[in-house]
């Protein structure tokens, strides 16, 4: 078949079939196979992405856990205080504690290594003073230039009153009202709801104070690394969708460019078929006539 084309067609060669150029295609394999390349390096990284995403996360969550046995904060980095250390946070001229101090000061240095919080206990007959009980407290703490996180309870036994106040340079955890009320109700409560027939509890209101301390610093530090984790799965899926819509643009981008290649190049090719057609389709010329009419050797014998 191509032997016949290439004798009607004089010197012109068969470039190609219309529609079908052969160099089109070749090259529009080529770059299909480049893009194909392409696409499957991208999944690749964002496989990579989502697998240091989700090691990150499991960092993250793993976090809580550890912080509910959780060393001194931030903030405080001293060592935990000693059992002498321990007595000096507490004055108590009418040794209400009694038997029970020593339960007392193991919470303190409890609540010491669990939180990083400092815990005073003042215990007099009377604040001595028309001011409020917490603008007394308050004033008293300042004056033992406490460190950072630091609670002290102040409690006059003959007045009825009890103070629970924070240093101002504490945690926003420990320092804001929210926890301060909490921590004046677990002390008052065993002075008075709960006071036994034997009277106030005076040990078990420092004890549950502390407890309440501790407790409020777990949740504060769950619901931080919580937050840390929202983000960081937030901020991932919105790296993925960047990427994901990055990815088709781009291979949609190549397919339109493709389809423009492979037309102009099989509009090329059924130009140069047509060409090509009209040559040998047309008439032949006079030197062409003239030689036909030539008789040769044979016809005129």
């Amino acid at each position: 078949m191509t032997s016949q084309c290439a004798s009607k067609a004089g010197s012109a060669p068969v470039v190609g079939r219309p529609g079908c150029p052969q160099s089109s295609r070749p090259v529009a394999q080529g770059e299909a196979a480049r893009d194909n390349a392409r696409a499957s390096r991208c999944a690749r990284a964002v496989g990579m992405l989502m697998l240091i995403i989700a090691m990150v996360l499991a960092g993250v969550t793993a976090t809580p856990s550890r912080a509910d046995e959780a060393a001194p904060s931030q903030t405080s980095t001293s060592t935990a205080p000693s059992g002498e250390d321990v007595s000096a946070n507490i004055v108590d001229t009418q040794n209400l504690l009694g038997d029970n101090l020593g339960a007392v000061t193991d919470a303190i240095k409890e609540t010491y290594e669990r939180t990083g919080v400092t815990v005073r206990l003042i215990y007099v007959n009377s604040f001595n003073t028309d001011k409020q009980p917490d603008a007394w407290a308050a004033q008293t703490l300042k004056s033992l230039d406490p460190p950072p996180n630091t609670v002290l309870l102040a409690v006059a036994s003959n007045d009825g009153n009890l103070a629970v106040v924070v240093s101002p340079d504490s945690a926003e955890w420990l320092r804001n009202r929210k926890t301060v009320d909490k921590l004046s109700e677990a002390a008052s409560a065993p002075l008075t709801d709960g006071a036994d027939v034997n009277g106030p509890n005076w040990a078990k209101s420092a004890i549950d104070m502390m407890k309440v301390i501790q407790t409020t610093k777990s949740t504060a530090t769950s619901s931080t690394a919580a937050s840390v984790g929202t983000i960081v799965m937030i901020g991932a899926v919105a790296v993925l969708l960047v990427g994901a819509v990055v990815l088709i643009v781009v291979r949609r981008r190549r397919e339109t460019e493709h389809d423009a290649e492979r037309v102009v190049e099989d509009e090329k090719a059924q130009d140069e078929d047509a060409r090509e057609a009209a040559v040998s389709d047309a008439p032949a010329s006079d030197a062409d006539r003239a030689d036909q009419n030539v008789p040769t050797a044979t016809d005129e014998r």
